[in-house]
């Protein structure tokens, strides 16, 4: 089977550095991918028909178990040996997976890369090489935090353009093309498969801009964005000279209808691709990774368009998958009444007759912010480094980040069962097997997550500890109920993200 089975943290970063190597020359001595490299000299002059894929035999009619049928797509009429990934963390299985993308863009082959038979395993760094955890849930984390390691790179791999959306930076222009480093190209194309990737599994890539991805899957076609799409998504480009383009107004003022005609082209081209045509060679790259070819035939932009609505309708439903705010979350959530028990001590240690442990979780995960700063800059030191702290302000972020713990993605599939929330006793089984375990974990007031069964189990004891401990005003953090409850919840999410301890 296609295995990666790294050791250490530094055997997996080396593979990938020699991957690189060889990978990115391969894309340099490949044949361009087909595509129209022109801007039309008009748009929107005729109605644009699009094609269709040849998997409409696959009846693909919503996006329901997506990644299933993806997968025998890519595998049709071929036996593929499973492909597994094994490291001692979660960072050494996202450098494993990087590795084995480099080597399916060096070789033009991602069949194995969608074999059927997959699995992603957490083990121990004896001997044995111990399963300590494996499931669904750890590929949905490898593949949400690859994407996450080039969003926190943003300038280096995305270029902002209108409405919040970004497309993908070019580091030369093309008429510099040979000296765009062999290590970028296959970044580039690292990055298109991790794209496509999480699109299989019906998961947004934001901040792409959707628009940009459907003119990948039409063959770079300009046509292809036509007025209901670019719409969809976007604000008439108001300010479009102004930050797009390197010269005045004015200096168009002598045109003709031809001149303006293709001056509308190439403003949507700029506007949502770049300046750079679609033949350029870190372009290219990316979409070797992003369409997925496989021996049989199989690639992802095909197999787009293959779906019942085409293009339009994937990148519509996908990008509603992002978990922007508890708005967003509260449809894929569902919290359990705690039992009467615990609702009676809480209700003597908080007397106000309404506040229920499921009114204190949805309280915290509307809200935003920090609640004791002194006691989180002492902990931030422990988080994931590609938690992006820097918009911990926003609203919403708390619900991202209990989406990311609890199910390994911030965003959710769309054939994703609700995430569920239970407030457990001390004892309870779904807070874990050991008893000696469930005990020290109450004491400490850890959260247990299941990002694979998509199970969160918090223990009801430690926030009426919380509840029951007295605070003062103008003393030491907290200073308060709100607050120990705040910091506690925000902190066990972050520290839940990239790890994982249990099967």
């Amino acid at each position: 089977p296609l295995r990666l089975d790294p050791t250490t943290r530094t055997n997996s970063a080396s593979n990938v550095s020699q991957s690189a190597t060889a990978t990115s020359a391969a894309l340099q001595r490949s044949s361009s991918i087909s595509t129209i490299t022109s801007v039309p000299s008009a748009i929107w002059k005729e109605r644009w028909i699009p094609t269709t894929g040849p998997y409409l035999d696959l009846g693909l009619l919503s996006l329901e178990n997506i990644s299933d049928h993806v997968y025998e797509a890519a595998t049709r009429g071929r036996t593929v040996e499973k492909l597994e990934v094994r490291a001692l963390d979660m960072a050494g299985l996202v450098d494993a997976f990087k590795s084995i993308l480099a080597d399916a863009a060096m070789s033009g082959d991602f069949t194995q890369v969608l074999s059927t038979e997959r699995g992603f395993y957490l083990v121990s760094p004896d001997d044995n090489g111990t399963i300590r955890s494996l499931g669904e849930g750890i590929e949905r984390e490898v593949i949400h935090t690859l994407l996450e390691q080039y969003r926190q790179s943003s300038g280096q791999w995305f270029a902002p353009r209108e409405d919040r959306h970004s497309t993908l930076a070019t580091s030369y222009p093309l008429a510099m093309a040979q000296c765009v480093p062999l290590s970028r190209l296959c970044n580039m194309a690292i990055l298109g498969a991790a794209v496509a990737m999480s699109l299989v599994r019906g998961v947004s890539t934001i901040p792409l801009d959707p628009v940009l991805l459907h003119f990948f899957v039409h063959d770079c076609d300009l046509h292809s964005i036509h007025p209901g799409t670019a719409t969809q998504t976007h604000l008439p480009f108001r300010n479009h000279f102004i930050t797009h383009h390197d010269l005045q107004v004015s200096s168009l003022h002598d045109r003709d209808q031809r001149a303006h005609d293709a001056l509308a082209a190439n403003m949507l081209y700029r506007a949502v691709v770049g300046s750079e045509p679609s033949n350029h060679p870190e372009l290219q790259a990316f979409l070797k990774g992003f369409r997925l070819p496989c021996r049989n035939g199989f690639n992802f932009a095909k197999f787009i368009k293959s779906l019942d609505g085409g293009s339009e309708m994937f990148f519509n439903i996908v990008w509603t998958s992002h978990i922007s705010s508890f708005a967003n979350l509260e449809s894929h959530l569902r919290i359990q009444p705690a039992p009467v028990t615990l609702q009676n001590q809480l209700r003597i240690a908080i007397p106000d007759g309404q506040t229920t442990f499921e009114s204190l979780l949805i309280l915290f995960l509307k809200g935003n912010g920090i609640p004791c700063p002194g006691l989180f800059a002492e902990a931030k030191i422990y988080f994931n480094r590609l938690v992006d702290l820097s918009t911990i302000e926003e609203d919403g972020f708390r619900s991202r980040m209990f989406c990311w713990a609890a199910t390994g993605s911030c965003d959710r599939e769309p054939d994703a069962s609700r995430i569920m929330v239970r407030f457990v006793e001390d004892d309870d089984p779904m807070y874990g097997q050991d008893a000696h375990l469930r005990t020290a974990m109450a004491r400490q007031g850890k959260i247990c997550f299941r990002t694979c069964a998509q199970r969160v189990a918090i223990p009801a004891s430690y926030v009426i500890k919380l509840a029951n401990s007295a605070y003062t005003a103008d003393g030491p953090e907290p200073s308060s109920f709100d607050a120990a409850l705040g910091h506690w919840l925000l902190c066990e999410f972050l520290d839940a993200i990239g790890n994982h301890t249990i099967v």
